[in-house]
């Protein structure tokens, strides 16, 4: 198991998973920069997230989940993959559980 307090250390949600999301994102024709206004976050990120190569907060994949009208299988497979102690959950971030 990596070490989380590396910098180089990341979680990922997977390719598969990745493109669901940019799939779902598509289906409602919307870009990187309407779907991340929406959601709350960078486009950038949303194409990290995209791409399989981050995994979101559990807070970010709620916000994914209603964004995006995944399907519940999608919100199960994204919620078991987010990290709890991460971005807008993260204790170090001082924005905590809304």
């Amino acid at each position: 198991m990596p070490d989380p307090t590396e910098d180089t250390w990341r979680s990922e949600i997977g390719p598969d998973l990745g493109r669901e999301l940019r799939a779902a994102r598509r289906a409602q024709g919307c870009s990187y920069r309407t779907a991340a206004r929406r959601i709350g976050i960078s486009p950038g990120y949303l194409w990290l997230l995209e791409a399989g190569t981050r995994a979101p907060s559990l807070d970010v994949a709620l916000d994914l989940a209603r964004a995006l009208q995944l399907p519940e299988l999608v919100v199960g497979r994204l919620l078991a993959a987010a990290v709890s102690d991460a971005g807008r959950c993260s204790p170090y971030q001082g924005g905590g559980a809304r």
